[in-house]
């Protein structure tokens, strides 16, 4: 799985993906998932450096096992 997170202002310094820089409009790397419940932090920092913005998507995996 991927992310592709976009910022609406290009004023800004930075974009982490699960702790890994991305840049604005490109996709992150590959992101493994477990089994549950996955936390996926995406982290804008402004251009002035110290403002900051958490983003969290939160994707359940499902197990093969899983009777559906």
């Amino acid at each position: 799985m991927t992310v592709t997170p976009t910022a609406n202002d290009a004023d800004h310094s930075g974009i982490t993906v699960n702790g890994v820089g991305v840049t604005s409009g490109n996709a992150s790397g590959s992101l493994a998932l477990s089994v549950g419940d996955n936390a996926i932090p995406t982290v804008v920092t402004a251009e002035d450096g110290s403002t900051i913005k958490t983003y969290t998507v939160t994707v359940r995996r499902i197990s093969v096992d899983a009777d559906l």
